[in-house]
């Protein structure tokens, strides 16, 4: 019973993928795609040249692509430049590029789920949890017309957001979470929980 739950669980995760997708009435397809480029070619001209050269890799880079894992970075080493290696400003940048890509939905589970991994790290968890240890990378050139990634992932989260055209793609994306519940600047955490109480 516990595994057919836990499949039921991961099966739940998966369907909802789609909503962690940016979706508005008001903007098209088109309009989300140019503001996730703006917001990558504004991440990178947040960055000095050293950090240019650690964040972009080829389209192409199959090696890069899977560099993604549920594990810490302690065992699975990733690409591209790391979160506690930002500054304020460049930060925000990042999170600006997440926003612009994914629902209210995707972007409030990316940060709960990064919350969740600092409180770990806080309370005991490894040095290589919390926020300082997410990597973002981009693969090819921020573009409208041209395919290319971005990827921004540590523990148990990776987003792997592929842009061709008008079209998003979020695969292979992992969302996960630990805690599930916990406590930041005095409110309750509990991360998916609609997911969970429809698997349980």
């Amino acid at each position: 019973m516990k595994l057919l739950r836990a499949i039921i669980l991961l099966l739940t995760i998966s369907i909802s993928g789609s909503s962690l997708l940016a979706q508005s009435d008001e903007s098209s397809p088109a309009r989300v795609v140019d503001d996730v480029v703006e917001a990558a070619e504004k991440l990178l001209e947040s960055l000095d040249d050293s950090q240019r050269k650690q964040i972009l890799y080829a389209f192409d880079d199959e090696q890069q692509r899977k560099r993604w894992s549920n594990l810490p970075t302690g065992n699975v080493k990733r690409g591209g430049v790391r979160w506690g290696d930002l500054d304020e400003a460049q930060q925000e940048a990042l999170l600006d590029l997440i926003k612009a890509t994914l629902s209210e939905d995707g972007y409030k589970q990316v940060i709960e789920n990064v919350d969740g991994d600092e409180y770990l790290r806080q309370h005991g968890g490894r040095a290589d949890f919390g926020w300082h240890e997410f990597y973002v990378s981009l693969l090819g050139t921020p573009s409208t017309s041209e395919p290319w990634m971005w990827q921004f992932g540590g523990h148990h989260l990776a987003i792997n957001a592929t842009i061709r055209g008008e079209e998003i793609t979020l695969s292979p994306t992992l969302t996960g979470g630990q805690p599930m519940k916990y406590e930041v600047d005095g409110k309750q955490v509990h991360q998916m929980s609609e997911e969970i109480d429809t698997a349980y």
